[in-house]
């Protein structure tokens, strides 16, 4: 919930302050009245392309060099110009390109206007909606145009899941011998269980689908039946505490327990696009 909050919250600021760039810019406009409209234009034009040239000018060298200098890094990561194109090419600027130009003083001193301020503003202003609008709307056309492979959080999600299971229970094999045996069998239980869980959901070779299941499906599945199950128990217990057969600390000692049981296995859910 909380981040759920967080994230509505910070796209009505975002919207916020759009709002009100756009109201500020009939006060920009006045202020630089004495340029051409045709003069406005171009310098807008050519310092958005400047700065969309200029990422690319860094995004290239930055790519390249270190890959020259580091053998390591030759050797541990796969080299793809197309990844190169599609960074240079995501580029856009936004709230934080207009919050610095806003920042620009109104005054140099009590008498003597920042120079140009206006007109810094509008090219600000310029980029912003030249990157926004350009830029974003032909990304998807480039990616598909690159053939770009999609990547996918669900399957190195589920990788690191794999390996952090599968090295906690060589930790546990390796330290824990001289446990009780009972004892030592409950904990390997609990990461086994984890452990066969994710190799029930190995992901498919067609993993995105092609209109068949994904191992993402298979995992919510059967999370869902675990959800379903802590339902039926919270129904019992608010039974059994209707008809007063619980007393009240147990009721919300057990209550507290399913709840929280309920938001890990949430929490553990694949998105589902």
């Amino acid at each position: 919930m909380t981040n759920t909050i967080w994230d509505v919250l910070n796209n009505i600021l975002n919207g916020l302050i759009f709002i009100l760039i756009g109201l500020q810019l009939r006060q920009i406009i006045a202020g630089i009245s004495n340029y051409s409209g045709n003069s406005l234009f171009i310098w807008g034009a050519v310092i958005s392309i400047v700065v969309i040239l200029v990422r690319f000018l860094w995004v290239i060298p930055a790519t390249i060099l270190p890959r020259i200098i580091s053998k390591k890094i030759r050797e541990k990561e796969q080299f793809d110009y197309r990844n190169m194109i599609i960074f240079g090419w995501s580029g856009m600027r936004g709230v934080v390109s207009m919050a610095a130009a806003l920042a620009l003083p109104l005054m140099l001193n009590k008498t003597e206007e920042f120079p140009l301020r206006n007109l810094i503003i509008y090219l600000v202003f310029c980029v912003i909606l030249s990157t926004l609008v350009i830029q974003g709307l032909t990304l998807p056309w480039l990616i598909k145009k690159l053939k770009i492979e999609r990547y996918s959080i669900l399957a190195e999600e589920y990788n690191i899941r794999n390996v952090i299971v599968s090295e906690t229970i060589a930790h546990i094999e390796d330290n824990f011998s001289l446990l009780n045996d009972e004892l030592l069998h409950n904990i390997k239980s609990k990461y086994e269980v984890k452990f066969n869980r994710l190799q029930k959901t190995e992901l498919p070779a067609n993993f995105f689908g092609n209109g068949k299941l994904l191992g993402g499906e298979i995992f919510n599945d059967f999370t869902k039946i675990q959800i379903d199950l802590l339902n039926v128990e919270r129904g019992k217990l608010e039974s059994m505490h209707k008809f007063g057969s619980v007393n009240e600390e147990i009721f919300r000692k057990i209550e507290k327990e399913l709840d929280l049981e309920e938001t890990r296995l949430w929490m553990e859910m694949y998105e589902e696009n």
